[in-house]
């Protein structure tokens, strides 16, 4: 028993033509028809990567500092100093007079330093460190360290 195959083309414009011509009939009484589509195809979805985490950098930075301060006659300058964690701050007595600086809450204190002495401190830690002159309390000064 042979079979018989039917070419595919005529049976699907066949096809297209019953589907169009029963939307028309079905549609309204008005002149201008437009016939509705029978299968509406969704839109093709896209692949997206997932967002990846960024890596964090640390700058590096150079070796610690050593920044200078002047206690005089009239106080202690610069009355802020700006630093990172293990730089060094050298105070120097350019007065006339023994001076003595205490930081507020007892992270260093000069002792007594007499005309041209120096006193360092090297910080380890960050945060604001507020500090005087024991002999002239009104002398205040702070070493922010980064």
């Amino acid at each position: 028993m042979s079979r018989r195959f039917l070419p595919v083309a005529p049976i699907l414009v066949l096809a297209f033509l019953v589907g169009g011509l029963s939307a028309i009939a079905c549609g309204s009484s008005s002149k201008s028809a437009t016939p509705t589509p029978a299968m509406t195809m969704a839109p093709a979805a896209t692949a997206t990567k997932a967002p990846q985490a960024t890596p964090t950098v640390t700058p590096t930075r150079g070796p610690p500092q050593s920044v200078t301060a002047t206690i005089s006659d009239t106080g202690v300058t610069p009355m802020v100093i700006e630093i990172r964690v293990g730089d060094t701050v050298t105070w120097t007595n350019n007065g006339s007079s023994i001076q003595r600086l205490v930081q507020d809450r007892s992270a260093f204190d000069s002792g007594n330093l007499s005309v041209g002495q120096t006193f360092s401190h090297t910080f380890q830690t960050a945060g604001a460190f507020p500090y005087h002159d024991e002999f002239h309390s009104q002398w205040t000064a702070v070493v922010e360290v980064q």
